[in-house]
């Protein structure tokens, strides 16, 4: 199973977002351990919970930034979230009706999704929102 790291070309400049964005990439080394070390669908299952809960929490304060600043591209931007909560949730109920390949098909995806998500998309406001916060 193949780990990202954080790496600064993944910074966008705001540290609130950079330093919610390193936690995602903690709960993807976890999680990757703990299929990797096999250690339970239950470890799995909570992992997988927690790391959803907080890529919520996440989407939260980048669509704040955007409501503060009239981010010009936020509607686009909530789109592409909600397609991946939609798609996220659907894994997950896969994994709750004991489909446990799931899980490494999940990690794939996740790490996969908010690595590129970061990349190409956030990478997008990031100028605009540094703009407006140091300007503010």
């Amino acid at each position: 199973m193949s780990r990202i790291e954080w790496t600064e070309e993944y910074s966008v400049a705001v540290e609130e977002v950079d330093l919610q964005h390193k936690q995602l990439f903690r709960y993807l080394d976890q999680l990757a351990e703990s299929i990797e070390t096999g250690r339970g669908d239950i470890a799995v299952g909570t992992l997988l919970n927690e790391l959803i809960s907080y890529v919520n929490v996440h989407f939260k304060l980048e669509e704040e930034y955007f409501e503060r600043y009239s981010y010009p591209q936020a509607d686009e931007h909530r789109i592409l979230h909600g397609n991946f909560v939609l798609r996220v949730n659907w894994l997950m109920s896969r994994y709750a009706a004991g489909e446990t390949s799931t899980a490494a098909e999940m990690l794939t995806f996740l790490q996969d999704w908010i690595c590129e998500h970061i990349l190409y998309e956030d990478k997008k406001y990031a100028p605009y929102l540094t703009a407006e916060i140091f300007q503010s």
